[in-house]
């Protein structure tokens, strides 16, 4: 089985696609917390209802993180949809009054770059502690837009132009 004091695996986490859509996520993922470890999941936060807050809790995850690439239009065109944002706004409002945490995961584009600074904004108004920024590569989907690639020229303005705190 899987322990806490095994030092390869304290956390555990289940992305692929969207995790709601699998048919027993929650069991595979509460056995695993049984054991010791602390998991969590990744979401687009399209369909966050009553159900998916139940196999939440029953799975004991630790936080929930929420894939959130931008201000609203930025994020809506990642996502190919004009009420992405919407949701995950909604989403993010319905885990904090279940008072579950959240973590934010942006992949960062060209075009997004410079919604960091509303977006920790408005992650920090939303009371979230944790948000992973990850630099988007030209592999999956983005092997096919390599146009929307963060420019090496803007890497330097990641110093410069750091966040606000």
């Amino acid at each position: 089985g899987i322990h806490k004091s095994d030092p390869l695996v304290r956390t555990a986490t289940g992305i692929r696609g969207e995790i709601f859509l699998y048919e027993g996520w929650q069991k595979i993922a509460r056995k695993v917390s049984d054991s010791g470890a602390d998991v969590n999941i990744i979401t687009n936060a399209n369909q966050l209802g009553d159900k998916e807050i139940e196999q939440i809790r029953y799975a004991k995850l630790c936080n929930v993180g929420i894939s959130l690439d931008g201000m609203e239009e930025s994020h809506n065109r990642i996502r190919n949809s004009k009420t992405s944002f919407q949701r995950v706004i909604k989403a993010i409002d319905r885990l904090n009054e279940e008072s579950i945490p959240i973590t934010i995961v942006t992949s960062l584009l060209d075009f997004n770059f410079y919604d960091l600074n509303p977006l920790h904004d408005l992650i920090a108004e939303k009371g979230i502690p944790s948000w992973q920024i990850q630099i988007a590569n030209a592999m999956g989907s983005m092997a096919d837009n390599r146009s929307m690639l963060l420019l090496i020229k803007r890497y330097t303005h990641i110093d410069q132009t750091s966040l606000h705190y």
